[in-house]
C-alpha cells in the first residue's frame, strides 16, 4: 500500500528526474583503473575493472577496488571499499549501482549518506544526484538538527535554501529529541516551514506526559517548538505523584498518592517559551480532571468541563 503523501512525494521525485533525464549531457568515465577487461556476458560487453577504481561523472566521484561497467547500458556496479561523494555529500556502503542516465545511485547494505546537515543510514538508499533527493528503506535512521528519527522508510529532499532536508517517514515512525518522544505511522517534515505532522496513531511522550490524537501538527522556529496543535480527539494524560496529609500528626505526611490529570476535547492547541509548555487551549467539549496538591500534600480533585478550556503554567 502507499499511503497518498508518499505516492505525491515519489511523483515529484519521478517529474524532477524526468526533467533533468532530458538534460544529461555528461558521460560517466573512468578515470582510473588498475586492472581492465573487456568481456562478453550474456550478450553485453563489460569491463572487469578492479583495483583503485575511481569514475566521475560532472562533480561526482565513484571509488572502489572492483567493479563492473556496462556502458552501452551507462550502468557501473562497485564492490570492495566503496565510496561516492558530489560536492558535501557523501555515500558508503557495500555495493553501489550507478545507473548513469538516470543520475541515480542505489547503495546496498550498510548504507550512510551525509553532508554538513544531516546524516542517514539505511539498509538500502536511493540518490537522485541532480536534485540532491533519495529514498532510504530499511531500518531508517536519520539524524538532523538535534532529532533522531528512525522508520520503515524514509523519503527526503534537500533544499538548496535551507540547511537540512524535509522527508516523509513511513512505518513504525519515532522522532526522539532531547525532552520529547513522538511516535507514528507516517511523519511528514518541511525544513522550508518548520512543520512537523504525525499521522497514523499519533503520540508524543514528554516527562511522563502523554498527547494523543487523530493528527498532531508540530511548529518549530529555528529548531525549538513554539505551538503544538491536535485538530481532532485531542487527548492528554499527566501522572501526577505526592502525599496524603497524615491523619495522626497535621505536620507529617501519610501514604504517597499517584494519580492521572487528564485531559480532553475536539482540539487542543499549547504554546511554548524557549521550547516549555506555557499554556494551552482544549476547545469543543472540553474536559479535565485536574488533582490539586499544596506542598505537594493532596488537596482534592478538580472536574471542569465546557466549550473551552485555557491553562496557564508558571
Amino acid at each position: 500500500m502507499i499511503f497518498p503523501k508518499a505516492k505525491r512525494i515519489l511523483e515529484f521525485l519521478v517529474v524532477f528526474q524526468f526533467g533533468f533525464l532530458l538534460h544529461a549531457n555528461e558521460r560517466l568515465y573512468l578515470e582510473k583503473a588498475n586492472i581492465l577487461e573487456s568481456k562478453s556476458l550474456d550478450g553485453k560487453q563489460v569491463k572487469f575493472i578492479s583495483g583503485d577504481v575511481v569514475f566521475t561523472k560532472g562533480d561526482l566521484t565513484l571509488n572502489c577496488q572492483e567493479g563492473r561497467q556496462y556502458e552501452k547500458d551507462g550502468l557501473a556496479i562497485l564492490y570492495d571499499e566503496v565510496s561516492a561523494f558530489k560536492d558535501q555529500m557523501n555515500l558508503v556502503c557495500d555495493t553501489i549501482k550507478f545507473f548513469s542516465k538516470e543520475d541515480r545511485l542505489l547503495g546496498i547494505g550498510n548504507s550512510h549518506v551525509w553532508d554538513n546537515d544531516y546524516d542517514l543510514k539505511a539498509d538500502t538508499i536511493t540518490i537522485f544526484t541532480n536534485i540532491d533527493s533519495g529514498i532510504a528503506s530499511g531500518n531508517v535512521t536519520l539524524i538532523q538538527k538535534g532529532q533522531t528519527i528512525n522508520a520503515n522508510r524514509i523519503e527526503y529532499q534537500k533544499e538548496n535554501t535551507r540547511d537540512g532536508v524535509s522527508y516523509i517517514a513511513i512505518g513504525n515512525v519515532t522522532i526522539q529529541d532531547s525532552s520529547r518522544l513522538a511516535t507514528c505511522g507516517i511523519a511528514t517534515y518541511n525544513r522550508m516551514n518548520e512543520e512537523t505532522i504525525l499521522d497514523v496513531k499519533p503520540e508524543i511522550k514528554e516527562n511522563y506526559r502523554l498527547l494523543t490524537g487523530e493528527k498532531i501538527i508540530l511548529d518549530y522556529e529555528q529548531e525549538i517548538l513554539k505551538k503544538l496543535h491536535i485538530p481532532k480527539n485531542a487527548f492528554a494524560i499527566t501522572p501526577i505523584r505526592g502525599y496524603q496529609r497524615s491523619i495522626v500528626d497535621s505536620t507529617q505526611v501519610g501514604d504517597s498518592l499517584k494519580f492521572e490529570d487528564r485531559m480532553e476535547g475536539t482540539t487542543l492547541t499549547s504554546f511554548f517559551k524557549n521550547g516549555i509548555l506555557d499554556s494551552l487551549r482544549i476547545e469543543g467539549m472540553a474536559k479535565t480532571i485536574y488533582h490539586v496538591f499544596e506542598d505537594s500534600i493532596y488537596q482534592g480533585k478538580n472536574n471542569a468541563s465546557g466549550d473551552t478550556i485555557a491553562l496557564s503554567f508558571y
